[in-house]
């Protein structure tokens, strides 16, 4: 209880039949504005005193032994669904080429460019070391403004790609709503292949041998994956290590961004869907 109350831990849930669906999970830092390692033994260089390493511009002092990045090669991934479309909540778009951020989108793209920018220097390697999109349109125009705010270019990784849906795509979600597939898709997605496309097995081992490629590439880095609602809510849920058939319990945002800190030990799930300033990230 008392470690529950000093972390700040709030988890906001909505109701949906008869499952929670976790719309953000939000973790204030027990040392301000710090992403830092799990802490597990202190650790000693070869002389026996305390390693001293850098986090950000500076060290922080936990337990009596500085510890940072260095110490603890550690790589942070943000995920950040491409921004708002013409067709958001109305269609399954898939991989249909020609969609474009709406209005809505563009400024919701510049937003996040802004947060990522601001929290930069206070990420794993003092910056942000590429950023990746999915190789469809709103996925490139979201990473674009990103790119631009961190003075970066956008490359394409086609892992991260939509789900491909098949003889789904491009079809109205109130029309899909009414088969009896859609419980599968809902309760069962493990169990599921869209008519003609992929299922969601295959996309989910699509998206985290792609990431497992960028984190090889960043080692100790932060790196910014511009990608989609289910590929994303795939990631969290291996990162999570929660079954594909609960995946559908996450709810990820147009252009909300989650972050997943790769350590030695496993994933830390660090937020999911956050929409403000990315301040106070940090294992608990």
């Amino acid at each position: 209880k008392a470690d529950h109350e000093n972390s700040g831990s709030r988890i906001a849930e909505a109701r949906h039949g008869a499952a929670p669906v976790v719309l953000a999970a939000v973790r204030r830092p027990f040392l301000d504005s710090h992403l830092l390692p799990p802490l597990h033994q202190p650790r000693t260089g070869a002389a026996g005193d305390d390693l001293v390493v850098q986090v950000g511009q500076g060290s922080e002092s936990v337990h009596g032994c500085n510890v940072g990045w260095a110490a603890m090669p550690s790589t942070l991934v943000l995920y950040v669904r491409h921004g708002r479309t013409p067709t958001t909540g109305t269609r399954l778009p898939g991989r249909a080429p020609g969609l474009h951020l709406s209005d809505e989108g563009v400024d919701q793209a510049t937003t996040v460019a802004g947060h990522l920018a601001d929290a930069a220097p206070r990420f794993p390697g003092g910056g942000v070391a590429a950023v990746y999109a999915s190789p469809m349109e709103r996925a490139r125009e979201t990473a674009a403004p990103i790119a631009r705010a961190l003075g970066l270019r956008v490359r394409t990784a086609r892992g991260l790609n939509e789900c491909d849906f098949g003889n789904w795509t491009g079809r109205r979600l109130r029309d899909l709503y009414k088969l009896k597939a859609w419980r599968t898709v809902q309760r069962q997605p493990s169990q599921f292949r869209f008519p003609g496309g992929e299922s969601f097995a295959e996309m989910q081992a699509r998206m985290t041998s792609q990431v497992a490629d960028l984190l090889a590439a960043h080692p100790g880095g932060t790196i910014v994956c511009v990608s989609h609602a289910d590929t994303i809510k795939a990631a969290l849920a291996a990162s999570l290590g929660t079954p594909l058939d609960l995946f559908q319990r996450l709810t990820v945002g147009t252009c909300s961004i989650s972050a997943v800190l790769h350590t030695d030990d496993h994933p830390i799930v660090l937020t999911v869907n956050s929409h403000g300033p990315l301040t106070g990230l940090a294992p608990s």
